[in-house]
């Protein structure tokens, strides 16, 4: 518990949340705070006085309980090529393989129950289910040729990341190649929020109600899934129950409609429910109109004139009624996804 106050009240402090730093604001709590979280203030005087010592056990503590939580623990912390890496991977059993993705899921697990305890329950009360996705990138190092270089090629310190890279749209070089607005290597968190209706989106405080990490993406589908069943699983899905209700709005950016809807995924695989986008496509109504007794080589495409795609600020939006009397030849006003 100390451990994690001390990281917390470095998150509202807005200072990095490295291990030195969270150790250092640990043990400048006063008594009266040390008190609150379990822990008698004379018992950290000798740490006090011989920090060296005391912060390798912390970190050597740290890691022990953190690894329940590590997805690559056979991983060095450190810059190692891309080759070396991938022969770690190689060498893993069948049951590290599975522990390791089973650590995957308790982060995620932990992650997402950490967002749900922050919002008040009474927040929920007046939504109307709708939500917008996006996606955004954490650095975990700067920009470095080490990253891109094909030979020898190495990765960061922190494994689960990869090297990502945003070209500028009308920038080019004296060469005419495209200039980078932003590189490095990093993490990206894909997370759904909660909104109110249309023309009153703030009614509603905007606050993320399901998070996913991952690599960096234009748009991770896979992402926005693991998003949204996190949203439904922690009991912020407020939408109608009624069987006359609309759809929720689900709004996103053009990343995950060249992927997704607007892009063809979402037609027989996708609305099959083969892929495992089924929490957002069954969130967005999609889910339930697969032609289930259609072969998958015989199942008829999409009429694009039945997407309803609705322009909403500088993203798009995708929503279903529940019953939908609007004839399917009208261009805008026609049904999502499926014959």
């Amino acid at each position: 518990m100390g451990w994690q106050t001390a990281l917390i009240v470095r998150g509202l402090l807005s200072q990095p949340p490295t291990i030195t730093g969270t150790f250092r604001t640990l043990l400048d709590f006063s008594a009266e705070q040390l008190a609150e979280v379990g822990i008698d203030d004379k018992a950290l005087d000798p740490m006090r006085s011989n920090f060296e010592r005391a912060y390798k056990s912390f970190a050597g503590w740290l890691d022990a309980e953190l690894e329940c939580l590590d997805s690559g623990p056979d991983q060095p912390a450190s810059r190692i090529t891309v080759d070396q890496s991938r022969a770690i991977e190689r060498t893993r059993t069948p049951e590290q393989q599975a522990a390791y993705k089973l650590a995957g899921e308790r982060r995620a697990e932990v992650v997402n129950a950490i967002v749900a305890a922050w919002i008040d329950p009474a927040l929920r009360a007046g939504r109307r289910g709708d939500l917008v996705v996006d996606g955004m990138i954490v650095d975990l190092a700067g920009p470095s040729p080490e990253f891109t270089r094909q030979e020898n090629r190495r990765r960061a310190a922190a494994y689960p990341g990869a090297n990502y890279r945003r070209d500028a749209r009308h920038r080019l070089d004296s060469e005419g190649n495209k200039i980078a607005k932003k590189r490095g290597w990093g993490i990206e968190v894909t997370a759904v929020t909660s909104v109110g209706p249309v023309g009153n989106l703030h009614s509603v405080p905007p606050l993320f109600t399901g998070l996913s990490i991952h690599k960096p993406t234009s748009g991770s589908l896979e992402g926005l899934d693991e998003a949204v069943r996190f949203h439904r699983k922690a009991g912020f899905d407020t939408r109608s129950k009624a069987a006359n209700a609309r759809r929720p709005l689900l709004v996103a950016d053009m990343g995950y409609l060249k992927k997704g809807w607007g892009g063809g995924v979402a037609n027989r695989e996708r609305i099959r429910g083969d892929l495992p986008l089924s929490g957002a496509l069954d969130f967005a109504g999609l889910a339930s109109r697969r032609p289930d007794r259609c072969e998958p080589e015989e199942r008829p495409r999409p009429d694009a004139n039945r997407r309803k795609l609705l322009l909403s600020g500088r993203g798009r939006t995708l929503q279903r009624s529940a019953h939908d009397s609007t004839p399917a030849h009208h261009p805008r006003q026609g049904r999502v996804g499926g014959p």
